[in-house]
């Protein structure tokens, strides 16, 4: 089939870069295999913790039978961490209980840590704000991209201020669905503006695209004899000679080859 081109060759514009920043927890290794909450240190609770610490009586506000799993415990680490301490300067048990011999004293101090320190290995960081441009970044970076310069102050709904009073900081530049709206519009206007000016526009596009009809005639037949098969003067080659230095440029770095 004849290739049907679009003129002119419209241009992605990326109009927001979003950066999440990864946060590597360090944990101390555990000696010992961790116990299981269920099999092993629950039931040490039980025998030690549950008459004081129950749904009946609540000593100190603190029920410890409440936790029949380890998801239960996982969510409410940092209550454990002071469970934890409690153990660890022998407050609990009370002096009133029988002491803790040293084998419950590792498998109720070292279990827990282990398995405290496990959860937070495997936990997600939660919901991240994908930070956007503020307007004063959007204006210049389509100004040094597209040598368009875009009120983006006038044309987006205002920043607002974070907690500094601060029009970039993080926490407030989120989108919604009306901005995400606007940041379409504004990418069609800034790369209409930037064809109507023939100066501006040859200098992101230096090779004006053309396929000839023999051209089109020769993938024509190409499509008809092969299932795969070089095309001739592909206009996705000739999309990516323009694409590709452009969001190099963007990204300030060299592409991948899956971006």
């Amino acid at each position: 089939m004849p290739v049907k081109l679009a003129n002119p060759i419209w241009i992605p514009v990326i109009a927001v870069m979003g950066m999440i920043l990864g946060v590597t927890l360090g944990t101390n290794a555990v000696a010992q295999t961790i116990p299981s909450y269920e099999q092993d240190i629950r039931p040490l609770l039980a025998s030690k913790c549950f008459s004081c610490h129950n749904t009946g009586t609540t000593k100190g506000g603190v029920n410890l039978d409440n936790y029949k799993e380890l998801g239960r415990v996982i969510e409410d680490g940092a209550f454990w961490l002071k469970v934890v301490d409690q153990i660890k300067t022998r407050a609990m048990p009370p002096k009133s209980e029988p002491a803790l011999t040293v084998s419950e004293y590792s498998k109720l101090v070292d279990g827990l840590n282990g398995i405290l320190q496990q959860s937070l290995q495997q936990q997600s960081p939660g919901h991240v704000v994908i930070r956007r441009l503020s307007h004063a970044e959007y204006h210049y970076t389509v100004l040094d991209l597209l040598n368009v310069d875009f009120d983006a102050k006038a044309y987006f709904p205002s920043d607002g201020s974070g907690g500094g009073g601060f029009d970039n900081q993080g926490g407030a530049l989120f989108f919604t669905p009306l901005k995400l709206e606007r940041y379409y519009d504004a990418a069609e206007q800034i790369v209409g503006r930037a064809h109507a000016d023939a100066a501006k526009w040859r200098q992101l596009v230096p090779v004006e695209y053309k396929q000839y009809w023999w051209e089109r005639f020769g993938n024509w037949v190409k499509d008809l004899l092969f299932e795969e098969y070089e095309e001739i003067n592909s206009p996705d080659v000739a999309a990516m000679r323009v694409v590709v230095p452009l969001a190099t440029k963007a990204y300030r770095r060299f592409l991948t080859n899956e971006e």
